[in-house]
């Protein structure tokens, strides 16, 4: 059984996969002062199927918003869903601090459907014929992102946006881990642990 390059003491086979959450805060060489600094987010899958290995790379791409006047919790919207299977452009994010889980590769599945479906509505919003999907610094769940959302209950896209971590949470949940709600940016410790 293979070993994931993200945490070389997860295993998987065909009937367990290993889903893992990276964030560019830092290489493991790094520092721990730039390791604790906010990063990009993204989800790593490996997995066997039909007795081939597999590893592919989920994560979002934002733009914000023309007339967002923001500067702390930058609006807008996300415009691309990008899935990637290049070994070579996945393998760079094992120099990255991430934490890995065991999945039952159905749930999986489930989550590769809908990070598919949010690349099929982000694509359709791009030419109007679907509501985009919205994005913002600060995750739906972040402190002053709920303060924001109290203070003015006017602008949805506070109530709605997530960020790259947010996003990555929400299909990891699918996935049957978590509950998308833990921290909107990891604190990733030498240790490697998301919580």
């Amino acid at each position: 059984m293979p070993n994931s390059i993200i945490n070389s003491g997860f295993i998987f086979d065909d009937e367990t996969w290993a889903l893992s959450i990276v964030n560019t805060c830092g290489s493991r060489d790094s520092s721990p002062k730039l390791r604790s600094l906010p990063g990009h987010s993204a989800l790593i899958l490996e997995g066997v199927e039909n007795n081939r290995e597999f590893i592919f790379k989920y994560d979002i791409q934002f733009q914000p918003y023309e007339n967002d006047d923001s500067s702390l919790n930058t609006k807008g919207q996300i415009i691309e869903v990008r899935i990637s299977n290049n070994p070579d452009r996945v393998n760079i994010w094992s120099n990255y601090p991430g934490t890995t889980y065991n999945v039952h590769p159905a749930r999986a599945r489930e989550m590769i459907d809908s990070i598919e479906n949010d690349q099929q509505q982000v694509r359709d919003s791009l030419v109007g014929l679907a509501e985009p999907i919205e994005y913002q610094l600060l995750d739906r769940t972040h402190l002053l992102a709920r303060l924001f959302n109290w203070w003015n209950s006017e602008t949805p896209q506070i109530r709605n946006g997530r960020n790259c971590t947010g996003w990555c949470l929400d299909k990891m949940a699918i996935a049957g881990v978590g509950d998308g709600n833990a921290k909107a940016k990891p604190v990733l410790r030498s240790s490697w642990s998301l919580w």
